[in-house]
């Protein structure tokens, strides 16, 4: 009895000890994939199309702004169907200029394509180079209601931005890059803001 009373108890002293291996083992499996990084989807022309086609679903803004004691710049404001206007920024007031355009449906596809490709609507809100002084330059790319904005130092260009992703402290403005350069040559920018109204 003695015997048989101990053979027990060692079994189930060993079952015990097996369970609780079991479950230590199991409490270091992750519990769910949420630590993992998230794959960011893919986003289609469509996000950005209008169901009639031809048009966009949301008017587009692109504003470049130079930001200190007096604030100045330029604004490029497209409905949904594709016409635009463009106006400069004096003193912190905007005055629309008789430069305007019209985007034809091909251009819009090809817009909606180039913000599909680098998920504008993903992109953070603002981001770029950390300022320490109160001058810098902005770019800002709204659609609808959401908008993406890069920072630089006073007087720098996009391109800078994207030949010294280092200096801006984000990986965003490759993508941001790529849809401003579309724009502003969908609209022949350089010509808006030299005053050249072109052909």
């Amino acid at each position: 009895m003695i015997c048989s009373t101990r053979r027990s108890g060692c079994i189930v002293l060993a079952i015990l000890m097996m369970a609780a291996f079991a479950d230590g083992k199991d409490s270091r499996k992750p519990r769910s994939s949420a630590g993992k990084a998230r794959r960011v989807k893919a986003q289609k022309p469509e996000q950005y199309l209008a169901k009639e086609g031809g048009k966009l679903k949301r008017d587009l803004v692109f504003e470049q702004m130079d930001s200190g004691t007096i604030k100045s710049g330029y604004k490029l404001t497209m409905k949904a169907d594709g016409s635009w206007r463009f106006a400069v920024i004096a003193a912190g007031k905007v005055k629309n200029t008789n430069l305007k355009g019209q985007l034809s449906k091909e251009q819009i596809r090809l817009l909606a394509e180039k913000m599909a490709k680098v998920r504008l609507t993903k992109l953070p809100e603002e981001f770029g180079a950390e300022l320490e002084q109160t001058a810098h330059r902005t770019f800002t790319i709204s659609f609808g209601k959401q908008k993406t904005q890069l920072m630089l130092m006073p007087r720098r260009e996009i391109v800078w931005a994207a030949k010294n992703p280092e200096k801006t402290n984000e990986k965003h403005w490759e993508r941001f890059s790529e849809a401003a350069e579309h724009l502003q040559k969908s609209v022949r920018w350089d010509r808006l803001i030299s005053g050249d109204k072109g052909d």
